[in-house]
Parts: structure tokens; C-alpha cells; sequence
């Protein structure tokens, strides 16, 4: 008998349970319903949402033919000045590139966030020290989604309150990101070129440096040849030597083992050549002009048409104008 008792208080008594809830039946309906109301509400003051999509892609090689000469100028200047720390060509991959670039960010897109209605309630919203994170939130609503391997274009994506509103928005900032793509573009370029002429500049000092210390070592070489000839001519009068005693073809006179060495290697003086023959070195040599003299000097050719070259460089004025 007690076994039985033992049994039957462990089993659950259903109509009893019913009868229970049977008399919590308003409180329970009260809020079931109520939760019900709260979530309508809820979801009616939530704004709705609307997202939309399309694609972009890089323009046709053929936009950028006129811009061509930039890139030729510039690689042209980096030779020129010898840098090579501005690696800018004017295409459609470089200006796509920078466009993605720009707008990864989302300055433009915050700037034109700010003017519109429902961000400037949003704001109202909110403490001042949390609106720029809010800012964020809502510009990372617009996004450029990068090209995936079996799409060929990235992708545009939004979601916004409102789908015109959104679509406006965006277009507004892409705007903004190639206008400022095309200013920075300019201002590096502007920056780059007037570097590049300071550069150039300096280069052209250093040639002229360089030119005028070539000027003065054959000016140094003339007076040290004028001086040596102006001896040998003295010894060759003095000895009464007017013609070439080595010789027409320059040789010396034959040494005891019958070999001809000629004058240059010859450890014979050069006065052997006779006055006559030195006298009119001398005077040819004094009745040089300087710039003849310069003219046979090669290191010189070379120096001034590496100025003349730099001088007239029209890189820098090419990407100025």
C-alpha cells in the first residue's frame, strides 16, 4: 500500500495544471498582447530600409589618350633629374585605382551625410562626443565592394531610410571622391614638376660648375704649354737650331743599337724641333681665340651640351601649364 501512494504523488495532474492557468488566463493574455503592441510600435517607429546595387568599372583606355604626354613628361623629367620616387601614369587602372582609394575613406561620404535631413535628426539624437561615430555607422552604408574572380567590375551597394534619397547621396559623394581625386592628382603633379625644377636647377649649376672648372684647367694647360714652348725656343736660338733636327717624320737619330724611337717616346729634348717650328706653335697658340681653344677641348663639347640640353628641357613647363 504505500508503494501505490508513492506512485501516484510523482505523476503530474493535468486538470489540475489547466485549472491554474485557467485562473491566470487575463495575465497572461494581458501580456501577450502587450508584448505584441510594444514590437508594432517598435517596428513602426524604425524607419524602413531599402538597399540597392549596380556596378562600376574603369573607363576605356582610350578616355586618357590626350593626358598620354603627362605620363611622357614625367618619366621623361624623373630621367632628367634622376628620381624615380613619382610613379605616376595617367590611365584608366592609376585613376580607378585612386578613385577606390579615395572613397575606402568615406570622408567625401561623411561630408555629404551631413547636409541630409534624416542624419541631421539622427545627430540631434545623440551626444555630441558619440556623433562622428554615429557618422561612421551610416557612411559604412555605402560601400564599393571589390571585384570578385568571376566578376569582372566592383560592385556599388547602399542601404538607406529611402531608396532615392540613398541613390542621390551616393552619387553626391562619388562626385566628390573623383573631384578630389582630379585636385590631388593636380596638386601632386604641380608639386612634383616644381620640385623637379628646383632640381633641375641645381643640375644645371653643377654643369656650369663643372664647365667653368674645365674652362680653367685648359686655361692652366695653355699657360703651361705656352711657357714650356717658350723655353725650348729660347734653348733652340740659343744653340742656333732653326730647323727640325729629329727629323720630318719626328725620329730620333740612331742609337748605337740601330733602333728609331720617335720624339714622343724619345728621352731627347724637345728643342731638337728647332725655334722655327716651336716660335709658330707659340704664336698660333696666342692667336687663338678663347673660344676656339675651348672648342677642341672634347670634356668641354660634352659639359655644354649637357647645359644646353638641361636648359632647354621642356618637361617642367609641359606639366606647369
Amino acid at each position: 500500500m504505500p508503494e501505490t501512494a508513492t506512485r501516484h504523488d510523482d505523476e503530474i495532474d493535468l486538470f489540475e495544471l489547466f485549472v491554474t492557468l485557467w485562473k491566470g488566463k487575463w495575465l497572461i493574455l494581458t501580456a501577450m498582447f502587450g508584448a505584441i503592441i510594444l514590437g508594432m510600435l517598435y517596428l513602426m517607429a524604425l524607419p524602413n530600409s531599402y538597399s540597392g546595387t549596380t556596378f562600376v568599372r574603369a573607363a576605356q583606355p582610350s578616355a586618357f589618350t590626350r593626358y598620354t604626354f603627362l605620363s611622357e613628361a614625367i618619366n621623361t623629367l624623373s630621367e632628367t633629374v634622376g628620381t624615380d620616387d613619382f610613379a605616376y601614369k595617367i590611365d584608366s587602372e592609376f585613376i580607378f585605382n585612386a578613385f577606390i582609394s579615395e572613397f575606402d575613406d568615406l570622408e567625401e561620404v561623411i561630408k555629404t551625410l551631413r547636409s541630409d535631413e534624416f542624419v541631421v535628426q539622427k545627430l540631434s539624437e545623440v551626444e555630441e562626443e558619440k556623433q562622428a561615430n554615429v557618422l561612421i555607422s551610416l557612411a559604412k552604408q555605402f560601400q564599393i565592394i571589390a571585384s570578385q574572380e568571376n566578376e569582372k567590375n566592383p560592385e556599388l551597394r547602399f542601404t538607406w531610410v529611402d531608396p532615392e534619397t540613398g541613390r542621390q547621396l551616393f552619387e553626391t559623394s562619388l562626385q566628390l571622391v573623383l573631384a578630389n581625386v582630379k585636385a590631388t592628382l593636380a596638386s601632386d603633379i604641380d608639386q612634383y614638376a616644381k620640385g623637379s625644377q628646383s632640381k633641375l636647377a641645381i643640375k644645371i649649376e653643377n654643369a656650369a660648375l663643372q664647365r667653368d672648372t674645365i674652362k680653367e684647367g685648359i686655361r692652366l694647360a695653355d699657360k703651361q704649354r705656352l711657357l714650356f714652348l717658350t723655353e725650348q725656343a729660347t734653348i733652340a736660338r740659343e744653340l742656333g737650331l732653326a730647323a727640325n733636327f729629329l727629323g720630318v717624320n719626328e725620329q730620333s737619330i740612331t742609337p748605337g743599337n740601330n733602333v728609331l724611337l720617335s720624339v714622343q717616346s724619345s728621352p731627347l729634348p724637345f728643342y731638337l724641333h728647332g725655334y722655327t717650328a716651336i716660335e709658330k706653335e707659340i704664336a698660333l697658340m696666342k692667336a687663338r681665340a678663347p673660344e676656339d681653344r675651348l672648342a677642341l677641348s672634347d670634356e668641354y663639347a660634352q659639359i655644354q651640351q649637357k647645359i644646353y640640353a638641361l636648359e632647354n628641357d621642356i618637361s617642367v613647363s609641359r606639366l606647369l601649364a
